[in-house]
């Protein structure tokens, strides 16, 4: 194998994927604190709907300023429950979170946000976002007017807020950003957002920001638990979760005690295929039209600046998905899951595409290990090529003209390292 060629693979990979604008997202929970336990689920609620909807795990910051799963107060150590008939586990074991504990400041909320990180931050800590991406901000925990708490001794500003949003507009860091808070007087966080993009600029400025609750009003709990003793998980954001996951709707609740009983098997199979057809279909505006201030205990408070399409243009997909595809989690949603066949899933060859192109990149620079082992190469080669074929019978054009050319162009590549092997 010739390193020209394994790296112009490589390229070749990473140029088909930039080609489609992508979700990205920063999850803050800043809080910390045994009392504050509904602040990190708030965090982990909104991170599992994104992993549902499609958005990988690389594209997701995750931030919580406490681990009130490894708590010695946590009866139900290494779990975090939204619910107090404790059905839906929001800290499975695979939570990736990038950034804990005294990590959890405000000057490293603002470096995600801006790209400003000390020297020798990993590229997996970073939002690596463009112009043409979509990015969600989300942050929970104590606020007041026009501030909100980090760790209950730092204060992050809504001037803050407003001068982070307009240096990520100049440099190019997103083409759209919704900017979603779950605190008290949340919607003061945005009363220093610019209301348009500065002179000179050929890009609308194109933010929406979502605040749980107005100036002179709280956000509350919802559910105190007696058995874990503090209030399980913040209104605002436990009615957005059920209302994007379709808990209610579906009358399907994840609970691990229903793994043997075969006659909800499906409902599990299809649900995250319901959520992401439903965040397709449903405009941004109904995720707080739908909200009953009498249960919030506050208004909420929504505010768009310069945008590049109306408000209702916009869906909760935009922000909430990505085509990467959904996922099923087997802790969300607890069933014995088979893969599906081709017949039931065609893109799910593209998606196994993508994780062995992963693999291959991981391997050819060491981070992984086996980049003498031809005989993995050879197979990988045959796998792909069969997804080559798979993707050439199914897709006839239209939007995946890209991904039809990328796959073919990477076979190509493949079938010259498999002769030069």
């Amino acid at each position: 194998m010739r390193p020209g060629v394994a790296l112009a693979l490589c390229l070749v990979v990473m140029l088909w994927r930039s080609c489609a604008a992508r979700t990205w997202a920063v999850v803050a929970g800043s809080s910390r604190y045994w009392l504050n336990y509904r602040h990190q689920v708030n965090a982990l609620a909104v991170y599992q709907l994104l992993r549902v909807l499609g958005v990988p795990d690389s594209r997701i910051i995750l931030m919580l300023a406490d681990d009130a799963g490894c708590n010695a107060r946590n009866p139900y150590s290494g779990r975090l429950f939204l619910d107090t008939e404790h059905s839906i586990d929001v800290y499975p074991e695979d939570v990736e979170v990038d950034y804990r504990g005294n990590e959890v400041t405000v000057d490293t909320f603002l470096g995600i946000l801006t790209g400003r990180h000390p020297p020798g931050t990993p590229s997996s800590k970073m939002l690596r976002s463009t112009k043409d991406d979509t990015v969600l901000v989300y942050i929970t925990g104590h606020g007041g007017e026009e501030f909100f708490k980090f760790q209950d001794y730092e204060i992050l500003t809504a001037a803050d807020v407003g001068m982070a949003i307009e240096d990520m507009h100049s440099n190019e860091r997103y083409g759209r950003l919704l900017f979603l808070s779950d605190t008290c007087k949340a919607g003061t966080l945005a009363n220093r957002i610019p209301q348009s993009a500065p002179p000179g600029s050929d890009r609308p400025l194109n933010v929406v920001s979502v605040g749980s609750s107005r100036t002179n009003e709280n956000s509350y709990g919802h559910e105190f638990d007696p058995d874990v003793g503090v209030a399980l998980i913040d209104r605002f954001t436990y009615a957005m979760y059920m209302y994007i996951s379709g808990v209610a709707r579906e009358g399907v609740v994840p609970n691990a005690h229903s793994r043997a009983l075969a006659e909800q098997q499906d409902a599990w199979v299809t649900h995250a295929a319901k959520m992401r057809k439903f965040a397709q279909e449903t405009p941004l505006a109904k995720l707080w039209g739908h909200m009953d201030p009498g249960f919030l205990g506050s208004n909420v408070d929504v505010r768009t600046f310069d945008l590049a399409a109306p408000l209702s243009a916009l869906r909760l997909f935009d922000f909430f998905g990505d085509e990467d595809g959904a996922e099923v989690r087997s802790d969300l949603y607890p069933v014995e899951l088979e893969d599906p066949t081709p017949e039931q899933d065609p893109l799910a060859f593209l998606r196994d595409a993508a994780e062995r192109e992963k693999l291959l990149y991981e391997s050819l620079f060491g981070e992984s290990g086996g980049a003498g082992d031809a005989e993995w190469y050879a197979r990988f080669c045959d796998e792909f090529d069969s997804v080559r074929s798979e993707v050439q019978r199914r897709l006839d054009g239209g939007l995946y003209w890209i991904a039809l050319a990328g796959a073919s162009l990477c076979a190509l590549l493949l079938d010259v390292l498999v002769k030069e092997s």
